[in-house]
């Protein structure tokens, strides 16, 4: 497990001894282990982009309306509105991606349990190579255009707002 204080966890000790070999210093007792702690802190981190992305999309919002004082005040802005338009499709990717994600995730799930063999097979298979089992190629695109949509999307609202103040 990672040692992030974030998660309820204390910080390894400072090494008062000289280095050790590389061996002796693992912290996991397995790869297993290991990539168990590298899922734990993606999930972590993922849901603290989650939260940050839809807090600066209400940012945003809130700032947008205090620069410009009213709905007439934004859309005679257009850098207004496209940082309006960016925060609001932020809103939506963070609502309507996760729903999108968890029906495939839910349809991978009907397709193991419908087809336990074929699916031991899969495992089987998927043990023997690099691979992101049990998840599909789409799941994966998902995914990855989900996490930059939570990271670019207000992050160019933002740039968008600040257009707007100083260009007027």
């Amino acid at each position: 497990m990672s040692d992030f204080p974030d998660q309820g966890r204390s910080a390894a000790p400072l090494p008062t001894t000289p280095a050790r070999p590389l061996d002796d210093q693992l912290t996991f007792d397995s790869p297993q282990a290991g990539k168990k702690a590298l899922r734990e802190d993606f999930n972590y981190w993922t849901g603290h982009i989650t939260q940050s992305s839809v807090q600066l999309s209400f940012g945003v919002i809130a700032a947008n309306w205090a620069a410009f004082q009213s709905v007439s005040g934004v859309l005679v802005n257009g850098w207004a509105k496209f940082s309006l338009f960016a925060a609001l499709l932020s809103l939506a990717a963070n609502l309507l991606g996760p729903r999108y994600l968890a029906k495939q995730l839910s349809q991978q799930f009907d397709y193991a349990q419908a087809n336990p063999a074929k699916w031991a097979d899969e495992y089987a298979a998927a043990r023997a190579k690099d691979s992101q089992w049990p998840y599909t190629e789409q799941i994966h695109r998902t995914s990855w255009l989900l996490r930059e949509a939570r990271v670019w999307l207000p992050v160019v609202a933002g740039g968008l707002f600040v257009v707007a103040v100083i260009v007027g």
